[in-house]
């Protein structure tokens, strides 16, 4: 099973607006589809917001999430790290 998020469509339009890009884009990088340091940053957004996150990457890239408010920190396979307050 891959790794997705689901969040309400309010979410969606209001992550759209805010990086300017379309809804397409958004479903893309909540079903993991694009891992650019703005897909993260809408991911992270996504979960921010109420977003729940299913499934588990596969693939051989490990994916660790730590969530201690105010801090998500997102860390994929050692490459990327993503740290959000």
């Amino acid at each position: 099973m891959k790794e997705f998020i689901v969040v309400e469509k309010e979410v969606r339009a209001k992550i759209a607006k805010t990086y300017k890009v379309t809804p397409e884009c958004v479903g893309m990088a909540l079903r993991f589809k694009r891992n650019g340091q703005r897909a993260v940053a809408m991911r992270i957004m996504a979960l921010e917001n109420g977003g729940v996150l299913y499934g588990a990457i596969s693939g051989g890239v490990d994916c660790e999430t730590e969530r201690e408010k105010p801090i998500i920190n997102q860390e994929y396979g050692g490459k990327v790290f993503e740290s959000v307050s």
